[in-house]
């Protein structure tokens, strides 16, 4: 389970929670039973996908056991459920935010050996994977914090890596200095839905005549850029910049006329 709604293929980001409910039925709980009829084995698996890897056409034989338990029934003869919480991910990685991969939880039969001529290997009962996408980061070039804009606004440029699958980044304006949860003006051509299966690397460039028109309502003064990733996870600020714009015209000295 994840907060992410996705179904197709359970997903989550890098420093998100996530569980996983197994429920077994059928098990016996006789203690004279043979132990395959008593008890499974469930297998976690963990696999990445490697710098900028989707996970497409991967060897999955390659992945690393990560954890393995014996689940017995033991409360209910409906069947047993065992929920198995990870705060984050485990999929390899040095830097845990930008870790791409998948965990895969599979619940196995065990070898059943009654005699010589009877002999059931252990079968693949259940199995689901979820995959770990990275974190975005971003970043705002073309203005720099507290710098003092005359005139015209600069060209600006906005990127954005590992933008999350179902997405809207954008960037947005308003007066004054950073705060949060603030319902700001998008800045025009910087807003970009994300509807895939996969993380996406995106570059804006803007230039006056594009985004200058979200400045005139408010005036001049002291304003604040943000560039924003709203996810199933919620909205995370990637990058700001504040900044003061005076696009008066002042005039020193005097004007005169000679007879």
């Amino acid at each position: 389970m994840t907060a992410d709604p996705y179904t197709s293929i359970p997903r989550i980001r890098a420093d998100q929670p996530f569980s996983v409910t197994v429920t077994v039925n059928g098990l016996m709980t006789d203690a004279g039973a043979p132990a395959a009829y008593k008890s499974v084995n469930f297998m976690h698996h963990v696999q990445s996908y490697g710098v900028g890897g989707t996970g497409i056409g991967i060897n999955r034989d390659q992945a690393t056991l990560f954890q393995t338990a014996s689940i017995k029934e033991e409360t209910s003869p409906e069947g047993e459920t065992r929920i198995y919480s990870f705060t984050l991910n485990n999929v390899p990685g040095t830097n845990r935010a930008k870790v791409r991969g998948e965990e895969r939880f599979t619940v196995m039969s065990l070898d059943d050996q009654q005699g010589p001529n009877y002999h059931v290997l252990p079968q693949v009962l259940a199995s689901r994977y979820i995959q770990v996408w990275p974190v975005a980061d971003g970043m705002i070039a073309g203005i720099e914090d507290n710098q003092l804009i005359r005139f015209s606004l600069p060209a600006i440029t906005l990127t954005v890596n590992d933008v999350y699958p179902d997405s809207h980044t954008y960037a947005q304006v308003y007066k004054g200095e950073v705060r949060n949860n603030v319902d700001g003006k998008i800045v025009p051509g910087s807003s970009k839905v994300i509807a895939d299966t996969l993380p996406q690397n995106l570059l804006f460039t803007l230039t006056d005549t594009d985004y200058s028109s979200v400045f005139d309502e408010g005036g001049d003064g002291r304003w604040t850029m943000e560039l924003l990733t709203s996810t199933p996870f919620g909205i995370d600020r990637l990058d700001y910049v504040t900044f003061d714009l005076d696009r008066t015209i002042q005039f020193n000295g005097s004007l005169t006329t000679k007879e």
